[in-house]
């Protein structure tokens, strides 16, 4: 391909699921004239790989929180009146850094950071001195 030279596609669907370790997803995507007859460029091939880019739609209304913060089965730590409160949270979507939580945390809220030794709802907790144990989403 030559510089500045692209196609417009569309999703069409996902193949197979996403892969756990590399959140590579294959998918399958529709092109007006793949094989170039009418276009120029070169002839688009099943099964290439390419580099695209595809627009989502927005998320709204969402809390972004860094995921090394998730604790097992879609849970997070919250500071709440200097007691740890164990949220269940519902993840609208997760990339490679970050889950985007639509329900069970709202923004401002101090997520816990760092791992504790116990871990139940009520425990106290306090802030250190550097804040290094909090986040603010």
């Amino acid at each position: 391909w030559r510089a500045g030279q692209y196609r417009e596609a569309e999703v069409s669907s996902l193949i197979g699921t996403l892969d756990a370790q590399t959140r590579l997803a294959r998918v399958l995507l529709t092109v007006d004239d793949p094989l170039a007859r009418t276009v120029d460029g070169p002839p688009l091939i099943l099964d290439s790989v390419l580099e695209v880019r595809i627009q989502g739609a927005s998320l709204k209304d969402v809390v972004r929180v860094d995921r090394s913060y998730l604790r097992g089965n879609d849970q997070v730590w919250v500071m709440q009146e200097g007691t740890l409160s164990i949220r269940e949270v519902e993840i609208l979507f997760e990339d490679a850094s970050y889950a985007y939580i639509a329900e069970g945390v709202e923004g401002g809220e101090s997520i816990v950071t760092t791992n504790l030794a116990t871990v139940a709802d009520g425990i106290p907790l306090r802030i250190t001195e550097s804040a290094s144990e909090t986040s603010q989403p």
